[in-house]
């Protein structure tokens, strides 16, 4: 009876075990087959659903819409091709910039063969601007000197004022920049401004205003007497009455009372006197040059 009964309780153990076998093989099949329908039913859906537009798809749709207000930029949509997309930031398609965009396809190569005109070799501090077509196009590390140059265009001025030297323009001082650090997500570093003069030999000593931490108003006659002295005074401004950012300017005169600046992006600033108390107040940074 014993040797039956062993038979008995192995046949039982044999068909709980294949049993749980079974159970295993079909709870799998069930999660296989699950996963595959939830990956086809997600694969459908995502084949169902538009395409997001891309970059240029995007640019053209703003160009279309503004071309109904201004038929310019229905030009600009129609030379589409010859322009790179990075031109058109979203910052950029609007009728501020609309200049800027209108003349590139016409302008694009000014920069291969541009020379400084003879007014601007009569300037004791000549006159430069970003939105120059001679180079505002040149690429700066994904901008250009139209819309991020205010320092390398500054810093120009600064140098062919201060060595009477026509050596070098505003791409070319922006690719010393770069290549020595000084170029960051949004523009230059002021800390390259310094750092220009040094290299180049020209003395510069810089003044800290309140903006800055740390920063005091300075006395009014370090300036004035600068230059009375054939110096110049490059400033690092912030927010104000030049620009709606941070931004770069030189100030090149200091006549009955008043300072007179080269704003880089602002021919009108250039003829106005402006009090020592607007700089006091909006610079980061005064650094007299010279």
């Amino acid at each position: 009876m014993s040797g039956g009964t062993e038979f008995i309780m192995a046949e039982k153990i044999n068909i709980k075990r294949n049993v749980t076998k079974k159970d295993i093989l079909i709870t799998l099949g069930i999660i296989i087959g699950l996963i595959i329908i939830f990956f086809a039913a997600d694969q459908l859906i995502a084949a169902l659903q538009p395409e997001p537009p891309t970059e240029a798809e995007r640019v053209r749709q703003r160009l279309s819409a503004l071309a109904e207000e201004n038929s310019r930029f229905g030009t600009i949509l129609e030379n589409f091709d010859e322009y790179p997309v990075e031109m058109f930031r979203h910052s950029l398609i609007s009728t501020r910039y609309i200049e800027y965009l209108y003349n590139y396809p016409e302008h694009k190569n000014d920069y291969l063969d541009y020379s400084y005109t003879e007014s601007e070799r009569n300037e004791e501090v000549p006159f430069l601007f970003q939105f120059d077509s001679r180079w505002c196009y040149e690429d700066i590390g994904g901008a250009t000197i139209y819309t991020e140059g205010c320092i390398p265009t500054s810093l120009t001025m600064a140098y062919i004022g201060l060595t009477g030297n026509y050596d070098l323009d505003p791409p070319m001082i922006a690719g010393e920049l770069t290549e020595n650090g000084f170029k960051g997500l949004a523009g230059f570093t002021v800390h390259g401004i310094p750092d220009f003069f040094k290299r180049h030999g020209i003395p510069c000593v810089q003044y800290d205003f309140p903006l800055v931490e740390g920063g005091e108003i300075h006395d009014e006659e370090i300036f004035t007497d600068a230059l009375n002295e054939g110096k110049l005074i490059v400033g690092g401004m912030g927010k104000g009455d030049f620009a709606d950012s941070g931004h770069c300017i030189i100030i090149r005169e200091y006549r009955d009372g008043f300072y007179y600046v080269n704003n880089p992006n602002n021919p009108d600033d250039c003829v106005k006197g402006w009090e020592y108390e607007t700089f006091a107040s909006q610079a980061y940074y005064l650094w007299i040059a010279g």
